[in-house]
């Protein structure tokens, strides 16, 4: 940057900048139970999931592996009920202001 006063003296100065890249946030999910009975409900929950940059994460998208994956939101748990027996997998995928995502899965045994 160069500073010109009105005698027409300049003086100048210099520094750096680091830009850090956006990386992705970290995604963490747990189920409130591993193994339940049909017809019951768990609790998938993914509010342990960071994001180290400056772009917090915007949307939580969860998948109770039954049917399509829910809409993405923005609170970090959701609810998954499971009407026949079977182990499927609870996914989220975690995204950020800045368009990175990441995903976490676990697994649920219903009998």
């Amino acid at each position: 940057m160069t500073v010109l006063d009105n005698g027409g003296l300049t003086s100048r100065a210099t520094t750096k900048v680091r830009i850090l890249a956006d990386v992705p946030p970290n995604a963490q999910l747990s189920l409130s139970k591993n193994s339940i009975k049909r017809g019951q409900t768990i609790t998938a929950n993914a509010s342990g999931s960071t994001d180290p940059d400056k772009t917090p994460i915007a949307t939580y998208q969860f998948s109770c592996g039954v049917g399509a994956a829910l809409p993405p939101q923005t609170g970090p748990t959701t609810t998954c009920t499971y009407p026949t027996a079977g182990t499927f997998t609870v996914k989220v995928v975690v995204t950020d202001t800045g368009g990175q995502s990441s995903t976490a899965t676990k697994n649920v045994k219903v009998s």
